[in-house]
């Protein structure tokens, strides 16, 4: 499934487009918020926080599997690149928010839009 939101943007002007890409079975993402802060000695890297309803998730009985979120910020010349991942063996041993994916890149230029992915292995 793919859904488009829309997040403020940390640098001014109007609201950035995010393109949420959800994998079959995977976690439905409510919101995203991007932000710049200091991460390894870079001042304005990029930060988000990610919501999520586990509710669309489906989990086999018994079976634990790594569930992943990658945040892309599409910046005028840079992609600057977000992933975490965690081992899950039922929906609630997921948080409903996310609020620690960083990166060392504040991008180059602009930013136009995010790119979000959730997927379970």
């Amino acid at each position: 499934m793919v859904k488009l939101l829309k997040t403020a943007n940390p640098d001014g002007g109007p609201s950035i487009p995010v393109v949420v890409e959800i994998r079959s079975g995977s976690v439905d993402v409510t919101h995203v918020e991007i932000t710049r802060g200091e991460n390894e000695g870079s001042t304005r890297a990029f930060h988000a926080a990610v919501g999520f309803d586990t509710s669309t998730a489906s989990f086999p009985t018994g079976a634990s599997r790594t569930f992943y979120v990658e945040v892309h910020v599409l910046t005028e010349h840079w992609v600057a690149t977000m992933q975490d991942a965690m081992t899950v063996e039922k929906e609630p041993d997921i948080a409903k928010s996310w609020d620690d994916l960083a990166t060392t890149s504040g991008g180059d230029g602009a930013i136009h839009a995010v790119l979000v992915k959730t997927w379970f292995e």
